[in-house]
């Protein structure tokens, strides 16, 4: 019986690591091996490191020879191939080294791929996978969705756990667009994403800060950063314009083209590879990001003649940034992933949400004019809201610039968000907000009542800020963007932040939202006595996340169903059936959780002697006095 693909995948993922870890302590291969792990992220838990990192070098073969299959026919091909096979950083090197469909090699990571599966094998497997299903498009976008495709087939927890999903080109264009055009009417960089000047001429310009004009001297200002870089949707987009652009000027001023050619050979050489930072814990996707910025370069006629290599890096983003200390990034654009249960906790990152950077304090999110929030809970370790803090921080060592991000939209007006727009708000001067909503789970529908769809296949509605950081007087806009999910890219796909009719807004205490207020329903509102202050002594409730089994109206109700369940002659399947006859996961048996398993639990309650003892009674909701299994 034939594999399926996901089946096939794992089993060739296996295999290849396998043979990693065998052949990595052979004399020919020791050094290698050292050479590889050697660019492991700092952030890399150590127990995880071998196992791990030798699964994720076999993902990443794998497809990167997949895509080099279908791309090999392609004129400009082995050239850029060979480009990064010369340029890349490790281990993006011995990786392209590895899997070149014009070379053969000898090393540990080619030997590894070929001992594993052979061409055949690897042709097949991404058909199965729906490599196909994007072959349709140009050559960098098919490079970039090709790695959605294949998690949304094989593997969508994972997909889920990091946040990877295809940025629609509709929204990368527009915020590319919008970023270049704040640049040109903003911050005097006539040539916009283009613009050459450096930081001394741009503070000549500007008259302003001399202290950052004398530290970065003659580089250029222009920096830019995608901190959650993906497959690179956003590097491919920021070439697709900028050559747009330039060709433009150029055309407008009789430049032959002949003398283009060169003058972009030269542009991207000097201006636009040194100065194109994209930082990616997913080491599948940033190598797939490399190939995909390759070939929209190779889509301009660069010619790939030169030793400049691209600024991606495989790295924890939400790490402390060491190695880039002294770098001074004034573009910070990107997707960052979404994830309520963050699988960052970095200590940096978290101590810097609550205004601790490196013990010195800073804006904390959990406090509001110096005053700490007063909810017990919490919810501000979403993954996107440390990428926020990131590119907060980031823009204050810069002193100026333009932060460009697409995020839950959730940040926007949840009062517990509080902390995190009043603190915003201390950075940067001009906010604009183009409210994208789309939230399935807030089953949000438009002012007319009509269905409302997300430009993500996601259940949290989202939202494209742009946070200004200038001498400008400051601003918030908002706009809102309602409708179907073809209406809402078309509007995106062919116009910028400048041809969008914001609301202004003015944000004010206690709460600061970042959405259009409801007027006089609001003042009515805020008329009313708060709760905080009727009732002075309060409290969160407990969270059983099972009311229903250990509440009951009565003493007697509760114990004989704790002595059914701690009575272990009752079968697991029986007891679910009475008691959890509903899935809250479809990962889990009835009444299962990541953290909470029932037959651990029902033989810790078997070794309970006394059950009455743990009951005791509770108010459940105002006036209603139940008992509770407290234990």
């Amino acid at each position: 019986m034939a594999k399926t693909g996901t089946t096939a995948w794992e089993s060739v993922i296996a295999d290849i690591a396998q043979q990693l870890l065998c052949q990595r302590t052979a004399t020919a291969h020791h050094q290698e091996w050292a050479s590889l792990s050697a660019a492991l992220p700092a952030s890399t838990p150590e127990a995880e490191c071998e196992q791990v990192f030798a699964r994720r070098l076999a993902e990443t073969m794998v497809c990167l020879k997949i895509v080099g299959q279908t791309l090999a026919s392609e004129p400009h091909v082995p050239l850029l191939w060979d480009w990064l096979c010369r340029t890349s950083r490790p281990p993006f090197r011995q990786l392209f080294q590895a899997t070149s469909p014009f070379r053969n090699g000898r090393t540990l990571l080619s030997r590894s791929l070929a001992t594993a599966c052979d061409d055949h094998q690897l042709a097949a497997l991404g058909d199965s996978l729906g490599f196909q299903e994007v072959a349709s498009l140009a050559t960098a976008d098919r490079i970039v969705q090709s790695y959605e495709s294949l998690l949304h087939r094989q593997n969508r927890r994972r997909r889920g756990k990091y946040g990877v999903y295809y940025t629609p080109r509709s929204v990368t264009s527009h915020i590319v667009r919008s970023t270049h055009r704040i640049l040109q009417q903003d911050y005097g960089l006539t040539d916009g994403l283009a613009d050459s000047q450096t930081w001394r001429e741009w503070h000549q310009r500007q008259g302003s800060m001399p202290a950052m004009a004398a530290t970065q001297g003659d580089s250029r200002f222009v920096s830019l950063l995608d901190p959650a870089l993906g497959t690179g949707a956003f590097f491919v987009e920021v070439v697709r314009q900028v050559n747009d652009y330039l060709l433009g000027v150029w055309n407008a001023a009789g430049v032959p083209g002949e003398s283009q050619m060169l003058r972009w050979q030269n542009f991207v050489e000097q201006d636009l590879l040194p100065h194109l930072h994209g930082w990616e814990i997913i080491l599948p996707a940033a190598a797939l990001a490399h190939l995909a910025l390759a070939c929209q370069l190779a889509d301009t006629g660069f010619d790939f003649q030169t030793n400049q290599g691209t600024e991606i890096s495989w790295r924890n983003s939400l790490a402390f940034p060491n190695s880039y200390e002294d770098r001074r990034f004034t573009v910070i654009l990107g997707n960052p992933p979404y994830s309520a249960r963050s699988q960052n906790t970095d200590d940096w990152i978290t101590k810097l949400l609550h205004g601790r950077d490196r013990e010195q304090p800073t804006h904390s999110y959990f406090e509001v004019a110096g005053e700490p929030l007063a909810e017990r809970k919490v919810w501000l370790h979403d993954d996107y809201v440390k990428f926020l803090r990131l590119a907060q921080w980031l823009m204050e060592r810069s002193e100026a610039g333009l932060v460009a991000l697409i995020t839950n939209r959730g940040f926007l007006d949840n009062v517990t968000f509080r902390g995190v727009r009043y603190q915003l708000m201390q950075s940067f001067n001009r906010i604009a907000i183009v409210d994208l909503h789309g939230g399935r789970k807030a089953h949000e529908t438009t002012p007319t009542g009509e269905s409302d769809e997300n430009v993500f296949d996601i259940e949290q509605g989202v939202a494209i800020s742009f946070l200004q950081r200038n001498q400008l007087a400051p601003s918030v806009g908002h706009l809102d963007l309602w409708g179907q999910r073809t209406h809402k890219e078309q509007c995106l796909g062919t116009c910028s932040l400048e041809d969008l009719d914001l609301q202004p807004l003015t944000p004010v205490a206690p709460d600061f939202e970042w959405i259009p207020s409801k007027g006089s329903v609001c003042h009515e509102y805020d008329m009313g006595i708060k709760l905080t202050d009727l009732m002075p002594i309060h409290t969160t409730a407990p969270v059983t996340a099972r009311d229903g089994f250990v509440i009951a109206f009565t003493q007697r109700e509760l114990v004989d169903r704790l002595e059914q369940f701690a009575d272990l002659s009752i079968p697991d399947e029986r007891i679910r059936e009475q008691f959890f006859s509903t899935n809250r996961s479809r990962q889990y048996p009835p009444g299962d959780t990541r953290s909470w398993k029932l037959a651990a639990a029902r033989r810790r309650m078997a070794e309970q002697t006394n059950l009455e003892q743990h009951v005791r009674a509770c108010w459940y909701r105002p006036f209603d006095r139940r008992q509770i299994f407290w234990a």
